[in-house]
């Protein structure tokens, strides 16, 4: 693939014939594609312009149209990177943060909506199409476990399922640095 950013419209263009794919309207303050990553036929682009401010629009290259778009009102996209698609193409994940503090978007294809995840060390792991485990830290009075243990935090794997949270009872410490 090829981008082109001209007055305000973002041109998606075949790397090999450069015919062009798609059109899609931009704010013209932004001039240049700052990234851009893939994952299946879900296509992440983030814009800027020159005074350092970015959008993010996620387009969807089966469908031939735009999916999310001023991605910026929900996620840091200078420093957003596209972690994974579930299965059966369901939730979008984003990733955004810096070091081991991470926030994790998980965006609902169905409802349009956005599921955050703060302080996310790791990648989530999708076990089903609409299921994923992942761990968190507990909160204070949720445990009677130390939360903290010298280098490390105490952790508890969770399961997310199609906008619920289960907890379990399976706790390790990881190192915090």
């Amino acid at each position: 693939m090829r981008f082109e950013l001209n007055d305000g419209n973002l041109r998606i263009l075949d790397g090999k014939s450069s015919k062009l794919l798609d059109t899609i309207p931009v704010d013209s303050r932004y001039q240049k594609v700052f990234k851009t990553e893939q994952i299946g036929h879900f296509l992440l682009i983030v814009i800027k312009n020159e005074e350092e401010e970015y959008e993010g629009v996620v387009y969807d290259l089966n469908l031939r149209r735009v999916l999310l778009k001023n991605l910026s009102k929900q996620i840091h996209v200078h420093m957003c990177n596209f972690e994974s698609v579930s299965p059966q193409n369901l939730f979008l994940v984003f990733d955004a943060g810096k070091g081991f503090v991470r926030t994790k978007y998980v965006f609902d294809l169905s409802k349009s909506k956005f599921h955050v995840f703060d302080d996310m060390r790791i990648e989530l792991q999708w076990i089903a199409p609409r299921t994923f485990i992942f761990y968190a830290t507990p909160k204070e009075g949720e445990t009677d476990l130390p939360i903290r243990k010298d280098d490390t935090i105490l952790e508890e794997k969770r399961i997310w399922r199609n906008g619920t949270i289960h907890r379990t009872k399976t706790t390790r410490y990881t190192y915090q640095d």
